[in-house]
């Protein structure tokens, strides 16, 4: 957090702190010209927040209150203070803060801006719904932005109309760097053909970090998945990830990308729906290392795929090998000689 200070404080201390030494306060404060700096006068612009801390970020928060008059209502307000950000800089990020309530954004979807950051008050008080078609998701993510503190629920729309969904998306032609997922739930409710929790894809690189993220998943669609990562390259680490799907993949990766998964719990019900054995996850591309986690059903690996387990254990909390397979360990049964 930046704390405000007294412009005219520093001064007094930085001119005294010059005439202890025997430079001219009028020297000594050249760089800070804004015109002509006296001994006991500062001009107008010759201090300023950048030339104190010039490393550090502007913060603004900007608040939205859920009160409607209906839940779409909710939605519009949000849509509203995003777009009203217009100057986008790296030194000035924005704080999108919503307050507990449910913004039910239907067709429209919410998309992230660089340096923007959108937070909730918590996954069980604030909700973001929506009827996203296609998976760029019902919230697309941007680079340097952070979702915190809330629930994004992808639901299956009146029509029933939509082949893909997902909650949580990217945009395939951006490039998406250093986005964070932290203290999110989301829920994939249902799309006739793909429906997805978390799509992390692009036809560029992707890369980011996942904290504390519960993905679940419907029973709706021939391709249900938990969390798919299909970027062209970067890296991606996930902690304390819970994937609950209940007919489909816990994770799948399909991308020349690097994500490493450590303390986390991955559960799969289904695999692909060419091959319905249950299935955690499925790697085609891409190389997957998995540390301190459970696999609740199988991992498999296809084409150029790679995966490698550390102090890691199935359903049943029998250790797996380095491939992440059972290695083999025989388990007694007792009363038997």
């Amino acid at each position: 957090m930046l704390r405000h200070r007294n412009p005219k404080r520093l001064c007094a201390l930085f001119t005294a702190l010059t005439m202890a030494v025997g430079v001219a306060p009028t020297a000594a404060l050249a760089d800070l010209d804004a015109g002509e700096v006296k001994t006991e006068n500062i001009e107008n612009g010759a201090v300023t927040f950048a030339k104190l801390a010039p490393d550090a970020v502007l913060m603004t928060t900007i608040v939205v209150s859920p009160v409607g008059p209906t839940l779409k209502d909710n939605c519009l307000e949000l849509l509203a203070a995003l777009d009203s950000i217009t100057v986008i800089r790296t030194t000035e990020h924005y704080v999108i803060y919503l307050e507990p309530g449910v913004y039910d954004c239907a067709h429209e979807r919410v998309v992230m801006k660089d340096h923007v950051h959108l937070r909730g008050a918590g996954p069980l008080q604030t909700h973001i719904w929506g009827y996203a078609n296609g998976l760029h998701g019902v919230v697309t993510l941007a680079s340097n932005s952070e979702l915190r503190d809330l629930t994004v629920v992808s639901r299956e729309p009146p029509d029933g109309k939509f082949l893909d969904t997902a909650a949580i998306g990217t945009n395939e032609t951006r490039r998406t760097q250093s986005w964070r997922l932290t203290n999110v739930s989301l829920r994939a409710l249902g799309a006739k053909s793909r429906n997805i929790g978390v799509f992390l894809g692009s036809h560029i690189s992707c890369g980011g970090e996942m904290t504390n993220v519960k993905a679940e998943t419907g029973t709706v669609g021939l391709e249900v998945i938990a969390v798919w990562f299909s970027c062209q390259g970067g890296k991606i680490r996930a902690s304390n990830l819970t994937t609950q799907a209940s007919k489909g993949l816990g994770v799948r990766l399909s991308g020349p990308v690097e994500v490493t998964i450590l303390n986390s719990m991955i559960h799969g019900s289904l695999g692909l729906f060419v091959d319905p054995s249950p299935r955690a996850v499925h790697i085609s591309e891409g190389s997957l290392t998995i540390f301190n986690s459970q696999l609740d059903g199988s991992l498999s690996t296809a084409g150029t795929g790679f995966a490698r387990c550390i102090n890691s254990y199935d359903e049943n909390y029998f250790p797996l090998g380095r491939d992440c397979d059972d290695p083999g360990i025989f388990t007694p049964v007792l009363g038997t000689k």
